[in-house]
């Protein structure tokens, strides 16, 4: 929280900080490792979604030759 009220004094943020949900285009999630560190996580799910429905809207439209 010190951080955060040192970046407040700085910059305009956004009330009710929390942990992140998206990054990147990638889910975050939560992951507790086997020595009990609790860890972040990205899903690459939603990206490689969107990555294959463009490569196959291109190949329809010809963009690739």
């Amino acid at each position: 929280m010190e951080v955060m009220e040192r970046l407040s004094q700085i910059y305009r943020l956004k009330g009710n900080v929390g942990p992140p949900e998206r990054y990147l285009g990638s889910i975050v999630e939560t992951v507790q490792l086997k020595d009990g560190t609790t860890a972040w996580s990205l899903s690459c799910h939603d990206y490689l979604v969107n990555a294959i429905q463009k490569a196959g809207r291109e190949l329809r439209e010809g963009v690739w030759h």
